[in-house]
């Protein structure tokens, strides 16, 4: 098997997906979720990931 062509044309690429049923009009964006007053939103969740003396290391960029 070896690439013959692309096909780099949005309405092209539309057709042959909805002809083949495996196009579907994306989904309505929404906005994010309001937090409650007072509740503090972290992006870092600690995570066990089975190593029990792995230390993070330390952005100290003096002892490169």
């Amino acid at each position: 098997m070896k690439i013959i062509s692309f096909i780099y044309e949005r309405a092209v690429i539309k057709k042959i997906l909805v002809h083949l049923h495996l196009y579907s009009e994306p989904k309505q964006q929404r906005a994010p979720p309001v937090p409650e007053p007072g509740k503090v939103i972290s992006d870092y969740e600690s995570y066990d990931d089975g190593w029990p003396s792995y230390e993070e290391p330390s952005e100290d960029v003096n002892s490169l």
